[in-house]
């Protein structure tokens, strides 16, 4: 017993030599063993500290460390030797630095939180158990096992990832591992371009030099260093429960993350340079954390586990980040969570997949950042494939495809601004004539894009701006009356620019807002491009003074910008709106309360005044204006001092009509309902006057037709299924919305349900009926006369009534069949072609009766004529449902 120093210079070849040193503190100094020999020391109780130089060729060795703090340093071994260090009781550290090859060294901490640590510099003590870490690997040719045993826990080690469901909500997963024996391999100095391989049990640098394998379990704690080198990191997995680091230093590094561990903690830290990350996916309940220094980096998660969590800051550098599609269906029982934050740097997400069950916040960081979203197409219920759809049930199940959450935050913006042509103003009396605004110094800001490309069913996209540079988008299931509840797709925030791109079926998208539109108050611009299709653009106005314009996608920018959409809808809603259509397509502009200014396009445009002292502008095309009324509703709002001016016009005659009631100032109208207002000189000269209430929309007046699929009123998103600043609500809000401004909230008519029943009545609205009660019976196809072609409308439409239990038609389809019920009983069926071909048949006759033929011989003639009119002319086949589109091609 004492503390002993015991030094020995060499033992012979093929000796055995036992060394027990007893209790109290021991030093043991093996500077080398002979070839072929056999070393044995035992330590015994007390802070024991062995320092073994190298080991003879072919030798073994044994060292015993006994009860207490012990340190063991094995320098290097002979080729082919064996040699054993077994810890038992205390807090011990091991330091291997090389290993010969052909040997084999195995390493048993027993009980106690112990530290063995791989690499050249390897000096631990129990002061500083880790020691230097600034070594390498290349003298580790042979294998090291590594067995961490008992440990006694002073507490667990905890991380967690938080991810944002909206403003205040967050949500968490933790996971928290035992510390106790930690395992530190370093490679720190190698300047090579080293590859790294790893598993739950073993560790190797494969190449440039490939290393013997570090094998290793039962310890909590795993720290690799790698070198300065374009380095290859290669993780298949990572043992359950366990904290597992990897710092690679500078470099071009390559990470791929097949899997961790069940319940795991796993850290990837990389130093300067170009990094690439991928996570393959993630064990049950396991954090990774991610942490690149900056550089121009890549991060690519294509799943992760249940109830897991992924976090990662990408540091400054120009980054790419990706969520890819997830290759298999997965199965979590809770919510999973993403959190990555881009740092510096004008950033790159991509995201072509929302995972099910999972919270992704993305945070672009500082400078103008871009999140691209791809849809996998859509269901039939309109939700976008692998965004917010249920892929297990078509149509969605939307309890499930409310799991998929995404909330994307911009960040601070970099430097760059443009101009914003927003606004309309008037220049001074006299003239008063319409000046386009403009703001100047917007941001350019962060970007989402949404592309929906391939969705082949009709899509319902409603966002709503909820704050300055903040909004939500969702999709609704398309019904008539339109839902206003739906499933979100994003949240945004410090988002200043959203672009939608929609797919090939007749699409819609609406806008609302909490904020006045207005740029230097909502911070955002949206562009929607409506793709094939026939596809609407709206956006709903509020009740303070809106300035809302729309311009192509193309060219110089505007607040809203639109690319194949066939229609427009403005509603302005209270407040002095400015109300601006940049574009050639047909629009309908809603003015409602205030005091509004109004400018249409250089297409067809539909502006209504309302209350309010406005002031309208149709600019170019066939337009009709209406300074006194609201859309759909003929009760007068007389006010006097407005602007009524057609602008050009595309056609004469029609060219632009105009509508007014008051003493107002009217000029360049074509055709006019005169109230007495003062005309200018063009509309003096041409000018065809109609009386007061004939251009009217109950009836509807034909030169309304074309703007009737824009007629119904924007309707704004209400709430959502998950949480965001929308409220939480329940799908099943079916709750009827008006579909005038002016008009009725009742059900809309539905198909026939397939009963047996060769027929059966249409619930014709009364405000259809009243809309189309203007026209001629027999004037199916309202173009104005009655002819061999509204029979032929009614005969198309009959052969495309078919039993739906779908139900819900469109508010303009409901017209065209009420136009193809010519007897009006609530019934489309053969006997309404009939009724136009006996009409057409009567005219025949009364002009052949004017010849004196015989009464009888004359209707049946004309009604044979009307008949080879409808059926044989060569000329109209082009107007034919052709009997692939129909089904059967049966019409009677």
């Amino acid at each position: 017993q004492g503390d002993d120093s015991i030094s020995i210079l060499s033992s012979g070849d093929g000796s055995a030599l036992l060394i027990s040193s007893g209790d109290q503190y021991d030093s043991v100094d093996v500077a080398g063993t002979g070839q072929a020999s056999v070393t044995r020391i035992a330590t015994d109780a007390g802070n024991d500290e062995v320092t073994v130089s190298t080991t003879g060729l072919g030798s073994g060795m044994a060292i015993d460390a006994g009860i207490g703090n012990d340190v063991t340093t094995l320098i290097s071994t002979g080729a082919t030797s064996v040699t054993t260090i077994a810890m038992t009781d205390g807090d011990d550290v091991a330091n291997v630095r090389s290993i010969a090859a052909g040997s084999v060294v195995d390493v048993s901490s027993g009980s106690g939180n112990d530290t063995i640590n791989i690499t050249s510099t390897a000096n631990g003590t129990l002061l500083d158990p880790t020691g230097d870490q600034s070594g390498n690997l290349d003298g580790l040719l042979g294998d090291i096992c590594v067995a961490g045993d008992d440990h006694v826990s002073p507490g667990p080690s905890v991380d967690n990832v938080d991810g944002r469901q909206t403003d205040g909500d967050i949500v968490s997963v933790s996971a928290s591992v035992e510390q106790g024996d930690v395992l530190n391999v370093s490679d720190a100095s190698s300047v090579a371009a080293n590859t790294y391989q790893i598993d739950a049990t073993t560790l190797q640098r494969t190449a440039v030099g490939a290393t013997g394998v570090i094998t290793y379990e039962t310890v909590e704690a795993v720290n690799l260093v790698t070198g300065s080198g374009d380095d290859t990191v290669a993780i298949q997995s990572t043992p359950d429960a366990t904290d597992f680091t990897i710092n690679t230093g500078a470099g071009a590094e390559t990470i791929d993350i097949q899997s961790t561990g069940v319940g795991s903690l796993v850290s990837i830290q990389t130093g300067v340079g170009n990094d690439d990350v991928t996570v393959q996916t993630t064990g049950t309940s396991s954090i990774v954390s991610v942490q690149l220094s900056d550089g121009t980096d890549t991060l690519s998660i294509n799943s992760l586990g249940d109830q897991s969590g992924i976090k990662a800051e990408t540091g400054a550098g120009a980054d790419q980040v990706n969520l890819n599609q997830e290759s298999t269906l997965p199965t979590r029982t809770g919510t999973a969570i993403i959190n990555i934050d881009a740092g510096a740097g004008t950033d790159t997400f991509d995201v072509d997949e929302v995972f099910l069950m999972t919270v992704v916040d993305l945070n672009g960081g500082q400078d103008n950042d871009t999140f691209n979203l791809v849809a996998d197409g859509s269901d039939s219920t309109g939700y976008l494939g692998r965004l917010n759809d249920d892929p297990t049930t078509n149509p969605t199940n939307d309890a499930i495809a409310a799991t998929r959450q995404l909330y994307i935050d911009g960040g601070a913006n970099g430097a760059a601004t443009t101009t914003v042509q927003q606004g309309v103003s008037l220049t001074a009396p006299p003239n008063q004539q319409p000046i386009e605004g403009s703001v100047a110094g917007v941001p350019v800001g962060d970007t989402v894009n949404l592309d929906a490309g391939s969705a082949t069913t009709p899509l319902d996209f409603r966002y709503a701006i909820t704050g300055p540079s903040a909004g939500v988008l969702a999709t609704t299931t398309p019904s008539d009356p339109r839902a206003v509840v739906g499933n979100e797709v994003f949240e945004t925030n410090a988002i200043e620019r959203i672009n939608v791109i929609s797919g090939s079926a007749d699409d819609l998208m609406t806008v609302s807002s909490s904020l006045p539109f207005d740029i230097t108050q909502t911070g955002q611009r949206v562009s929607f491009d409506g793709g094939a299709g026939t596809d609407k653009f709206e956006v709903l106005g509020t009740a303070g003074d809106d300035q809302i314009t729309i311009g192509n996608l193309a060219g110089v920018n505007e607040p809203f910008e639109v690319g194949g959409v066939e229609y427009l809808r403005i509603e302005g809603n209270a407040g002095d709106d400015q109300l601006v259509n940049r574009t050639s397509i047909t629009s309908v502009i809603n003015g409602l309360g205030g005091s509004d200014t109004m400018l249409g396009g250089s297409g067809q445009d539909l502006l209504t005044g309302g209350a309010g002292i406005d002031f309208l502008f149709g600019r170019g095309g066939n337009d009709v204006l209406f300074t006194d009324q609201d859309l759909g509703n003929d009760t007068p709002l007389i006010e006097d001092d407005e602007i009524i001016d057609g602008g050009s016009e595309t056609s004469i005659p029609t060219g632009d009509v105009c509508v007014q009631l008051g003493l107002d100032e009217i000029r360049n109208c074509e055709l006019l309902s005169d109230g007495g207002g003062n005309k200018d000189v063009l509309t003096w000269l041409r000018a065809i006057l109609v009386d007061p209430g004939e251009i009217a929309f109950l009836p509807l007046h034909p030169v309304l037709d074309p703007f009737v699929p824009a007629f119904p009123i924007p309707v704004a998103e209400l709430g959502v299924t998950e949480p965001s600043k929308l409220p939480l609500s329940a799908l099943d809000s079916n709750d009827p919305v008006d579909l005038l401004a002016g008009g009725e909230s009742e059900a809309p008519p539905v198909d026939p349900v397939d009963n047996g029943a060769t027929s059966a009545p249409y619930a014709w609205t009364d405000s259809i009926i009243q809309l189309m009660s203007s026209a001629d019976p027999m004037d199916t196809n309202r173009d104005g006369k009655v002819s061999p072609l509204d029979a032929l409308f009614v005969i198309n439409q009959l052969a495309l009534q078919r039993p739906s239990a779908e139900s819900k038609l469109a508010w303009t389809q409901q017209m065209l069949r009420y136009s193809a019920d010519v007897n009006r009983n609530g019934t489309i069926e053969p006997r309404d072609a009939l009724n136009v071909i006996n009409y057409l048949s009567k005219t025949d006759m009364s002009k052949s009766a004017s010849a004196e033929q015989p009464f009888a011989a004359a209707q049946s003639e004309g009604w044979a004529q009307s008949v080879d009119h409808i059926f044989k002319d060569p000329e109209r086949e082009d107007a034919w449902i052709t009997e692939q589109s129909v089904g059967s091609g049966e019409l009677f």
